[in-house]
């Protein structure tokens, strides 16, 4: 499966998934250029919500993607947010409507 191009550049690394399920944790979130500028075009509420379901991760609809080592998607109604789990940092690499999001 060919990796999509705003992915190519992402640098691979392991996601250390040895920890419990009951314990309480904070995530940092990085985010693109495209990812922040996304967001910036949204209204207050849209742009509250997706960062709110940023921050809640790994709770969600989240599913890994196929072909790309450490990339996932995590699903907010019609915008999809693709992102990588690197240790305990979530760089968020792209942030867009479910049709035009994977182009």
């Amino acid at each position: 499966m060919r990796v999509p191009k705003f992915l190519a550049k992402v640098q691979k690394s392991c996601y250390n998934a040895d920890r419990s399920s009951n314990e309480e944790f904070y995530m940092k979130s990085n985010y693109t250029k495209q990812a922040e500028a996304y967001l910036a075009k949204q209204t207050k509420k849209q742009e509250t919500r997706i960062k709110k379901a940023i921050e809640s991760l790994p709770a969600g609809d989240v599913r890994k993607l196929k072909g790309i080592e450490n990339g996932y998607r995590l699903r907010i109604g019609n915008v999809r947010v693709l992102f990588e789990k690197i240790g305990e940092t979530i760089s968020v690499i792209k942030i867009d409507n479910r049709g035009d999001v994977y182009k």
